[in-house]
């Protein structure tokens, strides 16, 4: 198939998905972006993750100004902004401290894959707070804990549920509760997840405490992470010497 043809099939799909969920505002984002770095790719440009949320912004402000008064597609926007310009520069700091914590209460080794997803947690976290603190009045840390548990595995609903319902459909009732099974039981994982934390999440000034003792861990293994381009110039490293 040419690029052109290419092109044409992953925007059908990708209109195909924001229709199946009714267009929500953080799905008109992703759907938007998604659509902007397969027109860069198609016509040979880089797509830069920060530029093409830039112009994703500016096509869906243009498109429906009312956007910037909708909490949903502000918080998405927000936490891509964090997962693009935030998560790489704490990938060193997070994947350590993490590894440690889970190596002393768990004793288990962290993968690649969890330090990468905890990292991502934690920058999405600390772009959307503000936003979260000023519409909410609250900013959960049981998050950190409940969203690694059920961000993967509801990106498997996301990718399998419409090609798997698309069979159900088609096939007898028995064949159908089979093939929808993972599905259902993903989806229940995710709501499991959610009802849990949202039980047990400290609250108040424990909440507070929480986030303090959070952001001091992440200050010390940024820092212990990356002494070579933090140190040397806070400690006057620049400065010429004295003869």
């Amino acid at each position: 198939l040419s690029r052109w043809w290419r092109l044409a099939m992953a925007l059908g799909i990708i209109a195909f998905f924001a229709l199946v969920t009714r267009f929500e505002p953080s799905v008109v984002r992703a759907a938007t972006m998604a659509a902007v770095v397969q027109v860069g790719f198609a016509v040979g440009r880089d797509a830069l993750p920060l530029r093409a949320l830039a112009i994703t912004v500016m096509l869906v402000v243009i498109a429906d100004p009312l956007a910037t008064m909708q909490v949903g597609f502000l918080l998405s926007v927000a936490a891509t902004a964090g997962l693009v310009v935030l998560a790489p520069q704490l990938s060193d700091g997070v994947r350590e401290a993490v590894g440690k914590v889970v190596r002393h209460v768990v004793g288990i080794r962290v993968t690649r894959w969890m330090g990468e997803v905890a990292t991502a947690t934690l920058a999405a976290q600390l772009a959307v707070a503000p936003f979260s603190l000023w519409w909410f009045g609250s900013l959960p840390s049981v998050s950190l804990i409940a969203n690694p548990l059920a961000v993967p595995v509801a990106s498997i609903v996301m990718t399998t549920a419409v090609p798997l319902l698309a069979i159900a459909a088609v096939v007898p009732d028995p064949i159908a509760v089979v093939v929808v099974s993972p599905v259902v039981a993903c989806v229940r994982w995710v709501w499991w997840v959610a009802e849990l934390g949202a039980r047990v999440g400290p609250r108040g000034v424990a909440n507070a405490v929480v986030w303090i003792l959070v952001l001091l861990g992440l200050a010390r293994a940024v820092w212990v992470a990356r002494p070579l381009t933090l140190m040397p110039r806070w400690r006057g490293a620049h400065l010429p010497r004295q003869r």
